[in-house]
């Protein structure tokens, strides 16, 4: 009966774990058409794209805001202006999950214009496409055109907000064999516990 019962114990817990919400993990990173790199321009002037990304629960909350990246203008006073132009590739990088969505890229693409200079900037960042998907998971800027500030704003950092957004549990999707071994052991357990009180 002990035997049992740590059988039982084992297959209750193993309930919330085959009906949990998927949890999607994915990252960012931003090349400039001017250098190959992250980085625009040279010091004492520069701007440069740190990556986001992150984990997002689509249980507590779908869809789900969330950072794409950052842009961290960096111009020394009395140094002039930054003058922007070409394209910045932002790259969305999806981790795979088995039995719910493909590992995959996907891009956005940004025109920059403007200029940023110590305490002023016009610079802006247009993004086209403004939603992407990857297998079943969905991205989406929050709009297509970013103001990007200058150092003396919120330390020169305009971050780039985003909306993800996917399903729960993908169609098709079957818990494996095993796990719901241990669900059925688990109801039988729970038949017989009542059997027992009653009896």
């Amino acid at each position: 009966m002990k035997t049992f019962s740590r059988i039982f114990a084992v297959a209750l817990l193993a309930v919330p774990a085959v009906f949990a919400t998927p949890l999607l993990t994915f990252t960012t990173s931003g090349v400039f058409s001017s250098s190959g790199t992250n980085v625009y321009g040279a010091p004492p002037k520069t701007l440069t794209f740190l990556g986001g990304g992150g984990t997002v629960d689509f249980g507590e909350l779908d869809p789900s805001n969330a950072n794409f990246g950052t842009f961290d203008a960096d111009v020394v006073a009395g140094m002039g202006f930054l003058n922007l132009g070409g394209t910045l590739t932002l790259t969305i990088t999806q981790t795979a999950l088995p039995g719910y969505w493909l590992g995959g890229t996907a891009d956005f693409v940004g025109t920059l214009s403007g200029s940023i200079g110590h305490m002023a900037s016009n610079a802006t960042v247009t993004f086209a496409p403004t939603s992407v998907v990857i297998d079943s998971v969905t991205y989406s800027l929050t709009h297509a055109d970013f103001l990007l500030v200058p150092p003396t704003t919120n330390g020169g950092q305009t971050t780039i907000q985003g909306i993800v957004s996917g399903p729960s549990t993908p169609t098709g999707f079957t818990p494996e064999p095993a796990s719901m071994a241990l669900i059925g052991i688990g109801l039988a357990g729970l038949g017989l516990l009542a059997r027992r009180r009653t009896a």
